[in-house]
């Protein structure tokens, strides 16, 4: 990649982060296929906003979490609105990829 461009993607991930998140995950998620062509990509992008958002006014990471895990040992959730939250990054990680139902 160019300097140049690369310098650009940079700033631009500075300063856009609720959108950089979530361009940087879809891409994550589309390695194991999770996102449906009927996703609201809109209302996604507003958890990585809140998130981003609760971390600044906290100073506690948080993070978007799935509910269901994309890669759950029993079951697999998709990448869609209802299957997001947001929390901190401590209990997403004790989390992991475990589903209480």
């Amino acid at each position: 990649m160019k300097k140049r461009q690369r310098e650009y993607e940079l700033r631009y991930a500075r300063l856009n982060k609720d959108i950089w998140n979530a361009k940087t995950n879809r891409r994550r998620v589309k390695r194991v296929s999770a996102t449906p062509k009927w996703a609201n990509s809109k209302a996604i992008r507003g958890f990585y906003a809140k998130a981003a958002r609760l971390t600044a006014q906290t100073g506690i990471k948080h993070v978007v979490d799935h509910v269901v895990p994309l890669q759950g040992k029993n079951v697999c959730g998709l990448h869609v609105e209802n299957n997001l939250r947001v929390v901190t990054e401590k209990v997403n990680l004790e989390k992991f990829n475990k589903f209480k139902d």
